[in-house]
């Protein structure tokens, strides 16, 4: 029996960021981040949607390609690499409990880092089973009070001065 070597990954894992917001756009800021993200090589845009809740109950979904005021900001990310990969159901789970008046955007990230674990797992017969994103506020939260209840001396509790919440 020949064993077969998979093909190298075009793409790493991705994950699907849904971050709500007040308002129907989102903050350029945010958007800005995001760039960064990419052109660091850290992450890689992959797909991008935005959907704000109007005053009359509609959503207004605006694709990145549609948002030409932000090509500009955004640079080399503009051109998605897997652009439809969020669908019509990712966007109505979304968007299901917006009120009027409130957004959300739906960023799908590559995680470019992972590529190459990725490749050597499947090289190997192995795969992620399960993936979990633990958001920074829960963990600094968890860490904050491991340290609290640590006895002071020992190698877990925080340095006089420490506080794992400002590292969110």
């Amino acid at each position: 029996m020949t064993a077969v070597t998979p093909a190298p990954f075009a793409l790493g894992p991705i994950e699907l960021f849904i971050v709500e917001f007040d308002g129907t756009e989102a903050d350029p800021s945010v958007l800005a981040a995001l760039n960064s993200l990419d052109a660091g090589g850290q992450v890689r845009l992959v797909d991008l949607v935005v959907v704000g809740r109007l005053a009359d109950g509609g959503l207004r979904v605006t694709e990145l390609t549609d948002l030409a005021a932000l090509d500009a900001r955004l640079g080399a990310s503009s051109g998605l690499v897997a652009e439809g990969l969020i669908g019509q159901d990712d966007i109505e789970d979304a968007a299901a409990g917006l009120a009027p008046g409130q957004g959300v955007a739906l960023a799908a990230l590559e995680m470019r880092w992972a590529t190459a674990l990725s490749a050597a797992l499947a090289q190997a017969g192995g795969r992620v089973a399960h993936v979990a994103l633990i958001p920074a506020p829960a963990v600094n939260d968890l860490v904050a009070a491991a340290l609290a209840a640590a006895p002071a001396g020992s190698p877990a509790h925080a340095p006089e001065g420490a506080d794992p919440k400002e590292r969110a």
